[in-house]
């Protein structure tokens, strides 16, 4: 954060600040005993929709069909989010406040001005996803979990690329304030205020809802 204060005259007054924020998100596996577990052996003997190396990671499992888990289980490696850098968030504000004396009236207006930035990576599973349903009645053993242990795939999907957004907002908020001696022991404030919001900006139109 940087300030700096300036008196033009004795009755005005010019205050502007700066500053920057962020913070960053980044993810790293492992696994216990085999902190290794989670990574996609190279021998693998398993297809793949998108040859996109896989995140280095083993595939999801989904069960879908067994009271024992409630109707559904789901495991996924970490695949959702990536090795290293995932999320960053950096704020940039800068506020302009003017106070000047003028007769019985202090007057002060200034504003506020902030830019946001969210840039995420979209958490698909490039990894792939398994999935064991014992409504897949051609492979199906009638048990998701024995599908499982014998390979019996109900189905298979997996994203090509795990795309990043960027995301930005921008708020304006100028406001006017006078503060007026009226009489002795009175004294009037009329303070109108406007915030302006910009709506939430894909610059690379990423986004899908």
């Amino acid at each position: 954060m940087a300030r700096v204060t300036t008196n033009f005259t004795p009755t005005l007054l010019n205050e502007f600040v700066a500053s920057y924020t962020a913070d960053h998100i980044s993810f790293f596996s492992t696994g216990y005993p085999d902190p290794n577990a989670w990574q996609r052996p190279a021998n693998l003997p398993m297809g793949a929709i998108f040859n996109n190396g896989f995140g280095g990671k083993l595939p999801a499992i989904t069960l879908t069909g067994n009271a024992a888990y409630g109707g559904t289980f789901y495991q996924d490696p970490n695949g959702e989010w990536p090795e290293g850098a995932y999320n960053a968030n950096p704020t940039y504000t800068y506020r302009d406040n003017v106070t000047k004396s003028l007769g019985r009236h202090n007057l002060q207006f200034g504003g506020y001005f902030v830019a946001a930035q969210k840039n995420e990576l979209s958490s698909q599973l490039v990894n792939g996803s398994l999935g064991f349903n014992t409504s897949a009645t051609s492979v199906t053993t009638g048990n998701s979990f024995a599908d499982l242990l014998l390979g019996q795939i109900g189905s298979f999907e997996q994203a090509s690329t795990n795309i990043k957004f960027y995301n930005r907002y921008k708020i304006f908020e100028p406001y006017f304030q006078d503060a007026y001696q009226h009489v002795r022991h009175v004294l009037r404030e009329v303070q109108p205020r406007l915030q302006l919001d910009s709506i939430s900006l894909q610059p690379c139109q990423r986004a899908a809802n």
